[in-house]
């Protein structure tokens, strides 16, 4: 199967991430958002803190869409039109850096008292055309060869193609908008 992308295929791509990232930057959708996701019940955007890193010369980390929500969720969303099995492994090296940056003063590792964090959750939403299942888990530990591991980061991938009339969508009014600006006939 050969993965690489035409030219419009790649700017189409790379197009529907940047509406995505930019549209859920509005900390008024991003929360429904994350409600929807964590199904949860967030009130005051002001409790947030978007977190995305942004890539620079020096460090290339971007992601789509990371937030702290009450001090008590570290959220990371990834938007995909095409499901790689990568996925787990590139939220761990986000959440790596993104864990890092809230400790202000890191002489505090080192020290005996615990650093408290935020908890990560993991997110992919899916609007490609490839036959993706509604919703499901993926492991970095699928990746580790060998049976013991101590390591585990779980990713739960959405579906959220509008033609599939996904559930998740019934749960945030600005996702489904945005599924609807992307529509796919699908049958099952």
């Amino acid at each position: 199967m050969d993965l690489a992308l035409s030219e419009g295929e790649a700017a189409n791509k790379q197009y529907r991430d940047s509406v995505f990232c930019h549209y859920f930057r509005d900390k008024v959708r991003l929360l429904s958002l994350c409600n929807a996701l964590l199904d949860s019940d967030y009130q005051n955007p002001d409790d947030m803190t978007i977190t995305t890193l942004k890539g620079t010369f020096f460090n290339y980390q971007k992601n789509d869409i990371s937030c702290e929500i009450g001090g008590k969720s570290l959220v990371l969303v990834e938007h995909q039109t095409i499901v790689s099995e990568n996925l787990p492994f590139r939220c761990l090296s986000y959440v790596a850096e993104l864990l890092n940056n809230l400790v202000k003063d890191k002489r505090s590792l080192y020290k005996k008292k615990r650093i408290y964090f935020p908890n990560p959750e993991f997110f992919v939403l899916y609007n490609g055309e490839e036959n993706t299942p509604l919703k499901q888990e993926m492991r970095l530990s699928d990746a580790f060869v060998g049976e013991n591991h101590s390591l585990e980061l779980i990713v739960t991938l959405y579906n959220i193609n509008y033609g599939l009339k996904p559930p998740l969508l019934t749960k945030c009014d600005y996702l489904k908008d945005y599924s609807k600006m992307y529509p796919r006939k699908w049958t099952r």
